[in-house]
């Protein structure tokens, strides 16, 4: 790789760090700087290069274990799930019908 392309993408690397880093928006950024906005995404993309904020989100879920009820010491004796389920079903099927 030649000197002036090396150099050429060392600068792009810069301002697409210090973008990234900026205060206010990317648009300020670039007209301060005196560079296009899509010339930027252009290097963004062509260097692979995420932006630090995207690096930095979390995800919004945590996560969890399901457990066996009946694999905890101590847990109480509930009736199944699906029986449970057939009863609500039946019962809203009753109250549905008598407010009709």
């Amino acid at each position: 790789m030649n000197t002036s392309r090396m150099e050429n993408q060392r600068k792009w690397r810069e301002h697409i760090a210090k973008a990234s880093e900026y205060g206010g928006s990317l648009a300020s950024y670039c007209r301060e700087n005196g560079i296009s906005i899509p010339r930027l995404h252009y290097w963004r993309g062509k260097l692979a290069v995420k932006p630090r904020k995207a690096l930095e989100k979390t995800s919004p879920f945590i996560p969890i274990q399901v457990m066996n009820m009946e694999s905890l010491p101590g847990s109480p004796n509930l009736p199944d799930a699906k029986w449970v389920a057939d009863i609500l079903f039946h019962l809203s099927a009753r109250l549905s019908r008598s407010n009709r």
